[in-house]
């Protein structure tokens, strides 16, 4: 909702802001509390201190730690040190920053539990460890669809519609490894990386003969090679939108892996043309979608989403074995006709 958009805008660190509200006490009758109308900026950090990061004024104590402070050694450890071996506060940063590599690995193995028990807690049937790394989940989600749809059903028409692919790494599963028909839409040019030029060049392809391992990752012109040999699917460089949507008709089934703006274009497409679907949603983009509503309130997580496509389509919702965001809405039936497109 409007409020929720202006929190995300408004509190940032350093921001000088006026509070609209009332005062009220809390449920213990003691704790005061605000119930908030309106946040007013009044000035900006990044506009008054262009360039510059946001540091506690000296003689100003620390907050009181968070609920999420008192969970163990996993919030007190600056993520910021563990993934990047630095952080912008300095010594100035409440958290944790220990040379030791050991405490990382233990702060990273301790967010992955804890991120696979929210999940667990969201309906997710596959364990604390029985799910693969997020390196794997195009292999996963490739061998979901096979499974889901059958070889028979993706092969039809034109095969297999990827839509915001990036590098193309469901297409790589399902054309070149399992020699299914893909079309790869996705606007930025598509790159292998080491391990599938390896992979590749395992299989004698005449494109990366005689090519170093060191040096084949180097060039579109040596990809188009390999392409024109068959080992890749066409790629069609654009946005997923309306006025392109009429090519990809004969698609036999429209799928996307966290395909984030794309998101519903998906949905529209097929709709409008009565395709079988499958998504996995990741970001919400709540402030570019702001039709999106689940119980007449705007979407603005990631399971918000989930309902809105599922209810949109009457599609089905499951979850799939690797982490992060692996929830896939799906249809191996043509969803319901679209009349209205969501520009």
């Amino acid at each position: 909702d409007a409020l929720q958009i202006a929190q995300r805008r408004t509190l940032k660190l350093g921001n000088i802001i006026r509070v609209h509200g009332s005062w009220h006490l809390g449920n213990d009758g003691q704790t005061p509390t605000v119930e908030t109308s309106k946040l007013e900026v009044i000035e900006r950090w990044v506009e008054a201190h262009p360039g510059e990061h946001f540091q506690r004024p000296s003689g100003v104590e620390r907050g009181v730690p968070n609920k999420l402070d008192k969970q163990g050694s996993i919030e007190r450890t600056c993520k910021f040190w563990v993934n990047q071996g630095r952080c912008h506060k300095g010594d100035k940063c409440r958290y944790e920053h220990d040379p030791a590599r050991a405490s990382q690995l233990d702060w990273i193995a301790q967010r992955k539990k804890r991120r696979r028990e929210l999940a667990l807690e969201n309906g997710d049937p596959h364990g604390i460890d029985g799910v693969a790394a997020k390196s794997k989940r195009a292999e996963t989600f490739a061998s979901w669809l096979i499974n889901t749809f059958g070889t028979d059903i993706l092969r039809t028409g034109s095969g297999v519609l990827d839509v915001a692919g990036g590098r193309g790494d469901i297409c790589w599963e399902l054309h070149t490894k399992r020699g299914l028909p893909c079309t790869l839409v996705e606007p930025r040019q598509r790159k292998l990386n080491k391990a599938q030029y390896k992979w590749l060049k395992g299989k004698s392809v005449d494109a990366l003969q005689n090519i170093p391992d060191s040096k084949a990752n180097n060039g579109d012109k040596k990809d188009e090679n390999i392409k024109q040999n068959g080992e890749l699917c066409e790629q069609v460089r654009t946005e997923f939108s309306p006025e392109t949507w009429d090519a990809f008709k004969d698609c036999s089934v429209v799928i996307g892996m966290h395909p984030d703006q794309a998101t519903e274009a998906i949905v529209d497409f097929a709709m409008t043309y009565g395709k079988p679907f499958a998504i996995v949603p990741c970001c919400v983009f709540a402030e570019l979608f702001p039709h999106r509503q689940v119980n007449n309130k705007a979407v603005t997580n990631i399971g918000e989403l989930v309902t809105y496509l599922a209810e949109r389509t009457n599609g089905t919702v499951a979850h799939l074995p690797f982490t992060g965001a692996n929830r896939v809405i799906y249809s191996t039936t043509p969803p319901p006709g679209n009349t209205t497109l969501k520009k």
